[in-house]
This record gives C-alpha cells, structure tokens and sequence, in this order.
C-alpha cells in the first residue's frame, strides 16, 4: 500500500512538477524492489512513470533508459491473466511510441523507425497491416511529428509514405489523401503557399470519395476535408485572391456540422465577417470593407439585435482601434455592447453576485490587468477591491 501511495502521489504530479514525481516514484521502486519479484509488472509501471518525468524535464537520454527497462518487463506479462492498475500491452506500445517520439526529436530516425514498426505491430489498430502498410505509416508517423518543426525533413518522409502508399493501395485511397495533406502543410510551414494549395487540393479530391464511409481511419476525414478547404482559403486571404478565399469559406461553412444548416445568405455574411477577421490586425481598411458587408446582410436578415451583428460592430471598432480612428473604434465598441445587454444581462458566473460584489469584481479585474504594466494603479484598484470584500465577505473568504 506504501509503494501505491507514493506511486499514485508521483503519477499525479508527473506532468505538473516532475522533480517531485521522480522523488515519490522512486521512492515506490525502491519499496517494490525490496519486496516484490524484480520483473513484476508493477516495477514496470514505475520505470515507466520515472521515464515520463524525464521526459517532462528534457532529460531524454535517461527517460530512454528506464522506458527501455519498462519495455523487458512488460514483455514477461503481456499474456497475463492478472488486471493491474493499468493495461499493460497498451503500456507496452506506449513505451516504444514514447522513445520513437525523442529519438525523432533527437534526430535518430532509424531508431525512430524501428520503435515506431513495434508500436504499430502491438497496437490493436494496426497489427493486422502489411509490412509495406506499417513502413508507410512509420514514414507518415515521422512526417507528421516534424511537420512544424522541420518541414523539409517532415517532406522528405511524408513523401516516402506516399511514394509506397501508390505503389500498394488504391491511388484514391483515404491515407494517401493523408499523406497529400500534409505535403500541403509542409509546404505552407515553408511559405510555398502554390505548391501546398496543389497538395490539398489532391487531398480534397480523394476525401470526396470517403465521405461516408463507416471504416475508421487515423483521422477523421470529414474534419480532414474541412481543414483542406479551411487551409486554401486562408492562403487565399495571405496572398490577396480574395473572392477564391471566398468561395473556400462558403465550402467549409457547407461541410461543418455547425454551419450547414445556414441559409445561404447567412453563410455569406458569415464567410465576409470571417475575411474581415482574419485582416483586421494586418490590413484594417480590407477587414473594414468584408465586415461591413457582413453587416449589411445580417442587417437584411436577421433582427437589428441578433448576436452576430453585435460582433460585425466589435470587429469593425476593432479594425478602426487599428487605424488610430478611437472615436469611430468606441462609437461600434458600445454599440455592441447594447446588442450583448440584450442577449445576456451579464455573465452565468457573476449575474448573481450583488452590486457590491460586483463592484468588488471590476476593482479586482482592473488591477489584475495592470498588475505588470502599472503596478501602482493596480494596487489602487486591487486594494479597493479588498476593502470593499473585507466589508461583505467573511475575513477569510477565498476572494
């Protein structure tokens, strides 16, 4: 019970405070080790644990070192009968997905590519692939991982997958779309924004086909889809092809489950206010130009109260904040502001606070805001906040 303890307490803190993790941990080991057989599982899970938090602190070489001694025990115990604490196969391939993932930061994408081949043979999901299959999705796995931070090195093997992928699956098959997509994405990382438009373009034409299939894939291909379209439009907007933006926003709205069942006129004013928003920090005059037009339909629409016509007025007092014209900035801010009043008092969390409470509340949020800015004034504010809270609230109340 002592060594579940002090295991549970550092599986707590593993991620948030891994010095102190380590210290429970091993201290759960030294415990197990006394009394328990060396290859028990439980042994396992601390080395496995101890691992975690070396990783947590950067400290790789050793977190390898204990998810490879994690790694000989478990493989005593993966045909046994026995429940422990947690799944000891999964356990299993999450150790060689873990030591796959910092040999890649690591740049060894040999051992990389072997651990991540072991992880894929244990998984449930994808034991029962091909060799051809699972070295494809190793080179994918790998392309994936570096696709923000090493772009022509995550290229280099997105490309072998997908040289294999064509070779034995179906030219229109799900994952090569995969592939494709993140070809685009290495290609945007890179600023090439021609060549990941043409890749994501490859990938929406093979996504189309699978729409509603029912087999379940790495990802969700709807979702894929969308972000394809979403991805375009956004490159669009970069390079000032604005009407091409436009009708890559129409087709998102038209795939998410969120937006679908708009009419068309409300798409149109929604694909406007999402241009606008995307340029209101870089080109205000461009973002005032869409909002507006998004305004103007929603004022056709919808009631001259609606919620989205209080946010067409916040962006464009935004836009005009961005152009140094404050006047115009205020006069749009508090006409939000009276559409907002009418859509909810104030928020679920304060609405029943009392007006001194309340006041108390704004005292506090002015000078939590300038605490590193103006400490002076916050000190004002917060110390206003504290008089009016020790006149209310108990002495000790936790505000």
């Amino acid at each position: 019970k002592e060594a579940q303890c002090y295991y549970d307490l550092g599986y707590t803190l593993v991620a948030t405070s891994p010095d102190k993790a380590l210290e429970f941990i091993n201290k759960s080991l030294e415990i197990r080790l006394e009394i328990l057989p060396e290859d028990h599982a439980t042994i396992g899970l601390c080395h496995h644990d101890i691992g975690v938090a070396y990783y947590n602190k950067s400290m790789f070489d050793e977190a390898i070192k204990h998810y490879k001694e994690a790694i000989k025990i478990y493989e005593k115990h993966l045909l046994d009968e026995e429940e422990y604490q947690f799944n000891i196969t999964e356990c299993y391939r999450r150790c060689h997905s873990n030591i796959a993932g910092i040999y890649t930061k690591q740049g060894g994408y040999d051992s990389a590519f072997n651990f991540k081949m072991k992880a894929l043979t244990i998984d449930k999901k994808t034991c029962h692939l091909t060799e051809k299959e699972k070295e494809a999705q190793c080179y994918f796995d790998l392309g994936d991982q570096l696709v923000v931070t090493s772009p022509d090195k995550a290229l280099e093997f997105t490309k072998k997958s997908l040289e294999i992928r064509l070779e034995i699956l179906p030219e229109d098959h799900a994952t090569i779309g995969f592939c494709h997509q993140d070809i685009g994405v290495a290609y945007y990382n890179k600023s090439m924004f021609d060549e990941a438009i043409k890749h994501y373009k490859e990938a929406i034409k093979i996504y189309e086909k699978h729409l509603f299939d029912e087999e379940e894939y790495q990802y969700n291909v709807t979702e894929c889809y969308k972000l394809c379209h979403s991805n375009i439009a956004e490159i669009y907007t970069k390079q000032g092809d604005y009407d091409s933006a436009f009708n890559f926003k129409m087709k998102v709205l038209t795939i998410d489950k969120k937006t679908c069942h708009l009419t068309e006129k409300e798409k149109e004013a929604q694909c406007y206010y999402d241009l606008g928003y995307a340029l209101v920090a870089t080109s205000p005059d461009k973002a005032l130009e869409f909002t507006n037009k998004s305004l103007e339909i929603r004022l056709e629409i919808l009631p001259e109260d609606h919620v989205t016509i209080g946010f067409c007025h916040q962006d464009i007092g935004r836009a005009y904040y961005n152009k140094s014209m404050f006047n115009e900035a205020t006069k749009h801010y508090k006409e939000a502001i009276e559409i907002y009043e009418k859509a909810v008092s104030t928020t679920k969390k304060t609405c029943r606070l009392t007006e001194k409470e309340k006041e108390a509340q704004c005292y506090y949020d002015l000078g939590y805001t300038l605490v590193a800015t103006s400490p002076d004034k916050a000190l004002e504010f917060i110390n206003k906040s504290l008089e009016i809270r020790l006149e209310i609230l108990p002495e000790d109340h936790a505000t």
